[in-house]
C-alpha cells in the first residue's frame, strides 16, 4: 500500500536542501520569520507545507495524493538540474529550459498566489454585485423568475453585503488549486520570453530564499520605482529574481531587442545581493532561509549583517527598503 503524504511542500526539499549544511534534505538550514526576527535550526524536509495543500474534490474522484505524486515526478526532473547548475555555476540551453520550467510551477504554488486569486476574486465579485445594486434592469435579467418584491430583497440584501466591512468572498479549496495550476502554463510562456543570466555572489555575501521564492523587481537606472510602477510578467521594467542557491542567483530580464548570445553569467556586489537579500524578505510570506546564522540586507542606504533581530516587522515595515537595482 502506498504511503499518503498530508504535509505537502509549497516549496520543494529538493530545492531548500541547498540553502542548507550538507546540502541534503535533512541538512541544517537557518529558518527566520520575517514578522518577529526569531531565528531556528530546522530541516528542508520540515519547512515550506500545509496540510493537504493539493488535495483537490472533482466530479471524478481523485485518489488522494494525485497532485502531490504528480509534483514529486516533476521534482525529480528539476532535482539534477539544481544540483547541477550550483555545481558548475554555469547554465546550459536544456538545463534553463529546465529551470524555467521549475520557476513556472513554483510561482503557482505558494499560499501567497492563493492569497493573490482570493483578493483578485473579492474584487471582481465586489464589482458585480455593485454594478447589480445599480441597475435593476441588470438584476432582472439575472434574476429572470424573481418578482418585483423578490428583485427588492435581493437588491437591499446586496447593499447590506457591500457595506459589510469584514464581508469576503471564497472559492472552495478545490477551485484555487486549479486555477493556480492553470496559470502554470502561462507563467511559462512569459518566462520563455524572458533573457536569462546567472549571477554569482561574492564568498562573503551569501544569498537567502524565502517561502516565495520569486521575486519581481523594479530594473532601472533610478533606485526606486515611480508611484505608478506595478510588477508583472512582461512589463519593461520588471526582472524577475530568484536564488537557487547561496551563491546564485537566476535573473531574468524582459526582451529588448539586445543579443540574447551575450553575457551569461555576472559577478554580483555586496551591495547587489544585500539589495536582493532585502527584496526576499519583503516578498517572503513568513519565513526566510539561509545557509549562515546572519547575512546581509539594506537598511536605507547601508549594508548592514543581521541575525534575524534587526528586522522584527510588520508587513509593508518602511525601515526595509527595496533600495538598490540589479543592474546588468
Amino acid at each position: 500500500m502506498n504511503q499518503i503524504t498530508r504535509n505537502q511542500h509549497f516549496v520543494p526539499a529538493c530545492y531548500l536542501k541547498h540553502f542548507a549544511a550538507p546540502p541534503k534534505r535533512m541538512g541544517d538550514i537557518f529558518a527566520f520569520d520575517s514578522r518577529t526576527g526569531e531565528r531556528q535550526r530546522r530541516k528542508p524536509n520540515s519547512v515550506c507545507h500545509e496540510r493537504d495543500f493539493y488535495e483537490v474534490e472533482t466530479e471524478i474522484p481523485t485518489p488522494l495524493n494525485y497532485l502531490e505524486n504528480a509534483f514529486s515526478k516533476m521534482e525529480g526532473r528539476f532535482a539534477p538540474e539544481l544540483e547541477r547548475v550550483n555545481r558548475a555555476q554555469a547554465m546550459t540551453i536544456e538545463g534553463t529550459q529546465t529551470l524555467l520550467e521549475f520557476l513556472a510551477l513554483q510561482f503557482v504554488r505558494t499560499p501567497s498566489i492563493r492569497q493573490w486569486q482570493k483578493a483578485g476574486t473579492d474584487q471582481i465579485l465586489r464589482a458585480d454585485l455593485k454594478a447589480l445594486a445599480a441597475n435593476s434592469e441588470l438584476l432582472k435579467q439575472r434574476c429572470p423568475d424573481a418578482t418585483k418584491e423578490e428583485l427588492g430583497d435581493i437588491k437591499q440584501t446586496i447593499r447590506d453585503l457591500l457595506a459589510d466591512a469584514t464581508a469576503t468572498f471564497e472559492w472552495n479549496h478545490t477551485d484555487h488549486v486549479l486555477l493556480a495550476l492553470d496559470l502554470h502554463r502561462t507563467v511559462l510562456e512569459n518566462l520563455l520570453c524572458y533573457d536569462w543570466v546567472l549571477a554569482i555572489t561574492p564568498d562573503d555575501t551569501l544569498a537567502i530564499t524565502s517561502d516565495d521564492p520569486i521575486s519581481l523587481r523594479f530594473n532601472n537606472e533610478r533606485y526606486r520605482p515611480p508611484q505608478t510602477w506595478h510588477p508583472q510578467l512582461g512589463e519593461p521594467n520588471t526582472i524577475i529574481t530568484s536564488a537557487l542557491g547561496p551563491y546564485l542567483i537566476l535573473i531574468g530580464r524582459p526582451p529588448r531587442g539586445f543579443d540574447r548570445q551575450g553575457k551569461r553569467r555576472y559577478r554580483l556586489t555586496e551591495a547587489h545581493v544585500a539589495s536582493f537579500n532585502t527584496a526576499t524578505i519583503r516578498r517572503a510570506d513568513r519565513q526566510v532561509f539561509s545557509l549562515q546564522s546572519d547575512f546581509k540586507i539594506m537598511m536605507g542606504e547601508t549594508i548592514v549583517k543581521t541575525d534575524g533581530s534587526q528586522w522584527p516587522r510588520q508587513p509593508n515595515d518602511k525601515r526595509i527598503t527595496n533600495f538598490g537595482t540589479l543592474i546588468l
